[in-house]
């Protein structure tokens, strides 16, 4: 019983919050991707290419 409560709670919860779920994710995304350039090729950063404009 109490689970039901709990999965309905979180069923709610995550109807309000899908723009910021879908957010984290692509920024999680971003993040994985960033990881994976700097082993392939460190001089190509895409954190570089995030931040320039805010340094």
């Amino acid at each position: 019983m109490g689970f039901n409560i709990y999965s309905k709670v979180l069923e709610d919860f995550s109807k309000k919050n899908t723009i910021i779920s879908i957010t984290i994710i692509l920024a999680l995304l971003i993040v994985i991707l960033d990881i994976i350039v700097d082993f392939t090729d460190p001089e190509a950063s895409l954190t570089v290419f995030f931040y320039s404009p805010y340094i």
